[in-house]
């Protein structure tokens, strides 16, 4: 049984309760959002594969050629790049390596190895997901039960849960809190049903009432006001979508349909897109927050939709000067963005430098370097176009 028809696999009826996990309180100023792409994974083609589609259903290109079933795909902040599992065959759906790739499905690189078999009894059709940090540094996912994080280039792996419970579905949020999938129990009324939380640790619970619930699947919105999830009403997923507000007195609501199996925000916070099964069709589906207009991207199979995030794009531009301020030709001027990419540019005769197509909501690293004068590296917020910066050498 590989890990993609376990995703779908449905189990004994247990909890599966939603925390929320809060590394920092304070909050940060998020850039302009504009919906992009969705990509969510197909077998239309015969195999598990990551495909991308236009909001409006058109421009459906596939990502992945992997030999293995590729899931589960996940956008970075500024849209460029996709996390996504990647089994190894023939595992049989035990192992799989945590990939990153470009937009158009150039670039594939492994971050780190997953091991994603069930070494317990499901509970409520357990199912596996990805998230990457608000700054994009790191990626969350799940393994043996916990909730794991991981910077971009395979370094520190940390278990940031370590309980004894089953935990899934992490969906990390712009106050750098993780929400996740959890099967504790409220054990002061171990007969009083079973209980979604959320929770900030050591104990702001949000408690949701129902024999056998499942909630599953959960989201922030872009600017963390908002958290989406499944809630399966006393019976496994597919359930319906309800929307709560992370902080107390959390309030909620739902969008009084079934048949949702995941839920992801638009980046706008507008829109919901969903898996949807009407049994055997699993289909895209994206309606608005209020549960209007709903519609269909794709038919038969889809699952697992994620939507990119195009984020605005300036211009940083400026000068590297002598230490007696005059310009310095021929300079190789650096920029490396959170995740450790680096790009280039060559100072003119006079000294100038520019760097086009910047994603903002960013901290980068400006630097420099010539034979003759020494720099020292400049850490960049982005939040807009930057102009006449200046670059000193020093003897």
């Amino acid at each position: 049984m590989t890990y993609v028809i376990r995703l779908r696999s449905i189990a004994i009826f247990t909890l599966w309760s939603i925390f929320l996990l809060a590394f920092v309180t304070v909050g940060q100023t998020l850039p302009g959002r504009e919906n992009g792409k969705i990509a969510f994974t197909s077998e239309k083609d015969g195999n598990f594969e990551i495909y991308s589609i236009n909001p409006n259903g058109t421009e459906l290109r596939r990502l992945t050629f992997n030999p293995g079933e590729d899931n589960y795909p996940a956008w970075s902040p500024d849209g460029r790049k996709i996390a996504f599992l990647s089994e190894i065959p023939p595992s049989g759906g035990g192992q799989a390596l945590l990939k990153i790739m470009l937009a158009d499905g150039s670039g594939q690189r492994v971050v780190t190895p997953i091991d994603i078999s069930l070494n317990t009894t499901n509970f409520c059709g357990e199912r596996l997901s990805l998230d990457w940090s608000p700054d994009g540094s790191k990626i969350v996912f799940q393994e043996f039960g916990n909730i794991v994080t991981v910077n971009i280039d395979g370094t520190n792996r940390q278990n940031v849960t370590n309980t004894s419970v089953r935990e899934s579905e992490p969906s990390w949020g712009s106050m750098n809190q993780i929400a996740y999938a959890s099967s504790d129990t409220k054990q002061s009324q171990p007969n009083s049903g079973l209980w979604i939380y959320l929770t900030t640790f050591p104990g702001i619970n949000f408690g949701h009432y129902g024999y056998y619930t499942c909630a599953v699947s959960p989201d922030f919105s872009a600017d963390g006001a908002k958290l989406a999830y499944v809630d399966g009403n006393d019976l496994i997923p597919p359930g319906k979508i309800s929307i709560v507000d992370p902080n107390p007195p959390f309030n909620g609501r739902d969008l009084g349909f079934y048949g949702v199996m995941t839920v992801r925000w638009s980046p706008d916070g507008n829109f919901l897109v969903f898996g949807s099964l009407t049994y055997p069709n699993y289909r895209i589906e994206v309606i608005d927050q209020f549960g209007q207009g709903r519609r269909v991207l794709t038919e038969g199979m889809g699952i697992n939709p994620s939507w990119q995030n195009l984020a605005d794009e300036v211009s940083i531009s400026g000068r590297v000067l002598t230490p007696g301020g005059q310009g310095l030709r021929n300079t190789v001027v650096t920029l490396t963005d959170p995740q450790g990419v680096r790009r280039t540019a060559v100072t003119s005769s006079l000294g100038y430098f520019q760097f086009d197509n910047v994603a903002t909501g960013h901290k980068y690293i400006l630097g420099a370097a010539s034979r003759r004068y020494r720099f020292d590296p400049r850490e960049l917020e982005v939040n807009g176009s930057l102009t006449n910066l200046e670059i000193v050498g020093q003897e």
